[in-house]
C-alpha cells in the first residue's frame, strides 16, 4: 500500500524498506532520484506536503497493511481472496491543506483507483478550486444545512460549472460546524 500511495502521489520518490537496525530509531526509507543522483530520505527528511499526503492516507494505509499482514502469517495464497474487504467509507476533511495544487490535483486519481477493486468510498469536504475542478460531475454534491421549510439536512448534486462556482463562493469558512 504505501509502494502504491508513493507511484500516484508522490512519484519523485520511491519506497524502499523499513530500516529496524536500530529499535530504538526505525526509519522508513524513500529514494528520490535527481540531477545529483540517487539520494535516501527518511520520512523525516520529507517535505511538509510530502508529510501531509503521507499522514491524510494513513489510517487506510495501516488498515490495508495489517490486512496484508494477517493473510500472510494465515499463510493465505490466493490474493484476490486475501484482499476481500467489508464495504468501508472514509471521510477525508479539507484534503488540500499543506499540499501544493499539483499535488492535490492527484488525489481525486488516486482515489478512484483505490474504488475500482474494492468497496470504499470516500466522502471529501473541501474548498480547493483544484480539487473541486478535478471531480467529475457525477462526484459533486453540496451539503447545506436545514432551514425552516425543511425537516433535514439536504444534499443536492452539482451539475455545471456555474453551480461548482458559486459552490466555492458560498463555502463556509468552517467546515466544523456542528447542527443542533
Amino acid at each position: 500500500p504505501i509502494r502504491e500511495l508513493t507511484k500516484y502521489l508522490l512519484p519523485h520518490l520511491v519506497f524502499d524498506h523499513i530500516d529496524f537496525k536500530n529499535e530504538d530509531n526505525i526509519k522508513c526509507i524513500w529514494k528520490r532520484k535527481d540531477k545529483r543522483g540517487e539520494i535516501d530520505l527518511d520520512i523525516d527528511d520529507l517535505s511538509s506536503g510530502e508529510k501531509s499526503i503521507i499522514i491524510l492516507f494513513l489510517p487506510l494505509l495501516e488498515h490495508d497493511i495489517n490486512v496484508s499482514l494477517k493473510h500472510i502469517v494465515q499463510g493465505e495464497t490466493d490474493q484476490k481472496q486475501a484482499m476481500a474487504q467489508p464495504d468501508r467509507v472514509f471521510i477525508i476533511d479539507e484534503p488540500e491543506l499543506h499540499i501544493h495544487p499539483d499535488l492535490q490535483s492527484k488525489i481525486l486519481t488516486y482515489l478512484r483507483t483505490l474504488t475500482v477493486n474494492s468497496n470504499i468510498q470516500f466522502i471529501i469536504s473541501t474548498h480547493s478550486p483544484t480539487i473541486l475542478d478535478q471531480a467529475l460531475d457525477n462526484e459533486l454534491y453540496i451539503l447545506s444545512f436545514k432551514s425552516e421549510d425543511e425537516q433535514e439536512n439536504q444534499l443536492k448534486k452539482v451539475a455545471t460549472n456555474l453551480e461548482k462556482l458559486e459552490a466555492l463562493k458560498l463555502a463556509p469558512t468552517c467546515t466544523t460546524c456542528h447542527a443542533p
